[in-house]
């Protein structure tokens, strides 16, 4: 599975830090908004999500439109149970 791609806390993501232990993956995640933390309560309460990573990895994508590359992170990758 991935580990998160390490954040710092003073970066422009969300308006909101929480910090929590999670019996999923069995380690502290870092979440950087209030609605990364719901969506985290949501993942940690579904029994049909077997484990899950936060920030996983960083995508690059070329755009025409300002002939530049932008770089998004996914808030999540959730492995669900067969």
């Amino acid at each position: 599975m991935y580990s998160p791609i390490p954040t710092k806390r003073s970066s422009k993501f969300g308006n909101n830090y929480w910090e929590a232990y999670s019996p999923k993956v069995k380690r502290n995640v870092r979440l950087f908004s209030d609605l990364e933390y719901d969506f985290w309560v949501l993942i940690e309460t579904n029994p049909q999500i077997s484990t899950y990573c936060e920030r996983p990895l960083e995508i690059e994508q070329f755009y025409n439109r300002d002939d530049r590359i932008h770089k998004k992170t996914p808030s999540f990758l959730v492995n669900f149970l067969r």
